[in-house]
């Protein structure tokens, strides 16, 4: 039987902070490529306790239940979340819940990962 973590394969780009060098000048942090499996299901209000941006509908989000911890935004290390793209439309992680040891039942770990949609021109 196939595991319900492995519905889906994903490639995603994570951005490494940006840096500066002798001179001051902004030096755009590096990216790497990487794919993720597992199930990507429709973000369902009142299932979930997560609460989207202002004037961001559910339709808007996905939720990706996998085995790889991916990364939303820091603002602490001016790093840029982790995006891919579904369907023709651009996606970045939005929040990420760590469910790898709160279980003990062990082929149960996963990172339940928000995925938002991200608008026209932004």
């Amino acid at each position: 039987m196939r595991s319900l973590l492995q519905d889906v394969s994903l490639t995603f780009t994570r951005y490494e902070p940006e840096t500066e060098d002798e001179f001051y000048r902004t030096v755009e942090g590096a990216t790497t490529t990487f794919e993720a499996t597992g199930s990507l299901q429709p973000f369902r209000r009142g299932t979930l306790t997560t609460t989207l941006p202002e004037g961001r509908k559910a339709e808007d989000a996905l939720v990706f239940y996998s085995n790889v911890p991916l990364k939303s935004a820091d603002p602490y290390e001016s790093t840029p979340p982790d995006k891919t793209t579904i369907n023709g439309r651009e996606f970045e992680v939005f929040d990420v819940g760590d469910w790898s040891t709160t279980t003990i039942i062990t082929n149960l770990s996963h990172y339940k990962t928000i995925l938002l949609g991200v608008e026209e021109g932004g």
